[in-house]
């Protein structure tokens, strides 16, 4: 298997998702979500959540 260091499977498609903390297809999370199936989108959709400042 082609696993990446988060377990998702490359080969099939699956990148991680740091916002939603899971590997995901970025083209169904696009449709999913209803934002632009460009890299960029998907980049900017899956940065990692901003911890609350106190």
């Amino acid at each position: 298997m082609d696993r990446n260091v988060h377990g998702c499977i490359v080969s099939a498609g699956y990148r991680w998702c740091a916002y939603l903390d899971k590997c995901v297809r970025p083209w169904e999370l696009a449709k999913e979500r209803g934002f632009n199936q460009e890299k960029q989108a998907f980049e900017k959709f899956c940065q990692p959540k901003q911890k609350e400042e106190q």
